[in-house]
Formats: structure tokens, C-alpha cells, sequence
């Protein structure tokens, strides 16, 4: 009678096990792995549009573009053509990728000097530039969900737009224009105020800065 009842429960085991083994490898197959992509030393625009995951942008150490994100294959890698580099994340934040932690996961971009464009669109996570050093760079940053960091920059534009998250720049520039729906705008500008002007004049740096639903403050610094 013993041996009746432990066979089916050894048959159940068995099978669990099995299941689970498909599982693990159906999730494996799932999660992206990292990835590294080098651009042709000619790129003068970069675009780089992330879902789930934090952007950090920084200096090139040579005149490529260097990109370290997740994939599956060469359908994920990024795009290089024309001068131009660009970026799209194709997947999507699950549970299983709750589980590996690859939310903890970051996508760098380090960019050369001789870049012109520079474009991150963010749906659900944080986008920190820092310490780029190009005047004739156009920074654009779109965040549906996080917070945005601009370290230590000069550049000719800075224009961001947030929906949920707070900004936040200390920079050298020439225009800066930065909206916020909800969350706190902080901006550290090089030179004095009479520098700047929040009309466009030729003779003046600009800038304008704005919160619907949270506060907006402007400093300078020498």
C-alpha cells in the first residue's frame, strides 16, 4: 500500500521539477545580457531611447561612441549609419526581470567631443550627463518617470522635460530650457545673473526654467 501512494508523489516530483527546470531556462533566454557596441569615428548625433532602466552619459576616453546595454542579439544592438548612433531598448520591465534585479542594471553611453546631437528619451528611470566638455553640443533629455542630472557640463543647449522627477543641472552653457510637471527644478549657471536673460537677445545667454507642480530655482556661480 506504501509503495502505491510514494510513486505517484515520486511521478509528482518529477514532473515539478521538470516544470521548473523549463521555467529557469525560458526565463534565462528572457533576460538581456550585456552587451558592448563601439560606433565608427565619424558619429555626430546619438539617440538613445531606454524604457526601464537609469541612462548615464560621460565622456569618450577616444572618437567613438561607446555603448554598454542588455540584449538578446544582434537585433537589439544599436543602429550606426550616417553619421548617427542610435539606441532603443526592446524590452520590457517584467516579473522575471524583478527577480534577476535587472532593474539595477545601467545603460552608459560615452560620447566623443565631436558630437553635435545628443538626444535620451527615458520612460521609467534616471538619466544623469556628466562632465562633457563640447560648446557646440545640444543636449536633449524626455523623462515620463525619474529624475534628471546634468554634472558639471559645457555645452551650447541643455532642454529637458519631465513629467514625474526632479531636474537638476550645474553647467556652462549658452541656453537652457527645463520643464517639470511634477517635481523640483534646480539649475546652477556659470557667470552672473546679468549674463543671462529670459528673452532671447544676442548679447545675452538665455534661459527659463518651470514647474507646474513643484519649485523652480536658478543660481550662478563663477
Amino acid at each position: 500500500m506504501k509503495n502505491k501512494v510514494i510513486i505517484p508523489v515520486i511521478s509528482i516530483i518529477i514532473i515539478v521539477l521538470v516544470l521548473l527546470g523549463m521555467a529557469f531556462l525560458l526565463i534565462h533566454k528572457s533576460i538581456a545580457s550585456k552587451q558592448e557596441f563601439v560606433s565608427s569615428p565619424d558619429t555626430i548625433e546619438v539617440y538613445i531611447n531606454e524604457g526601464n532602466r537609469d541612462v548615464i552619459v560621460e565622456p569618450s576616453s577616444d572618437d567613438k561612441v561607446h555603448i554598454t546595454y542588455y540584449g538578446n542579439g544582434k537585433s537589439d544592438a544599436p543602429r550606426d549609419e550616417l553619421g548617427q548612433v542610435v539606441y532603443k531598448s526592446k524590452h520590457e520591465s517584467s516579473i522575471f526581470g524583478f527577480l534577476f534585479n535587472t532593474s539595477s542594471k545601467k545603460i552608459v553611453v560615452k560620447v566623443p567631443k565631436n558630437i553635435l546631437v545628443l538626444n535620451v528619451l527615458n520612460d521609467n528611470g534616471d538619466s544623469t550627463i556628466k562632465s562633457i566638455n563640447n560648446e557646440d553640443l545640444a543636449i536633449t533629455v524626455h523623462s515620463e518617470n525619474g529624475d534628471v542630472s546634468i554634472e558639471d557640463v559645457k555645452v551650447y543647449l541643455a532642454e529637458t522635460y519631465l513629467n514625474n522627477g526632479d531636474f537638476s543641472i550645474k553647467a556652462d552653457l549658452r541656453s537652457l530650457i527645463a520643464e517639470s510637471k511634477n517635481g523640483d527644478i534646480h539649475a546652477k549657471l556659470k557667470g552672473e545673473e546679468s549674463d543671462y536673460s529670459r528673452e532671447f537677445k544676442e548679447d545675452k545667454k538665455y534661459y527659463n526654467v518651470r514647474s507646474e507642480n513643484g519649485d523652480a530655482k536658478v543660481d550662478f556661480y563663477k
